[in-house]
């Protein structure tokens, strides 16, 4: 099976890392939450486009 990739899984991927590396600082930063949904809509455009 081959694997699809397109111009939105290496941003929401790293995006994903960004957000999650922020949610682990000591005092909290409210743009990891931004940053994490961000990717989550990147990653739903893709499949999206991925399927069609």
């Amino acid at each position: 099976m081959k694997k699809s990739m397109n111009k939105y899984y290496k941003s929401s991927l790293f995006l994903i890392v960004i957000g999650t590396t922020l949610s682990t600082q000591t005092p909290p930063f409210y743009a990891d939450i931004i940053i994490v949904s961000i990717a989550l809509i990147y990653a739903l455009l893709g499949y999206k486009q991925s399927c069609e």
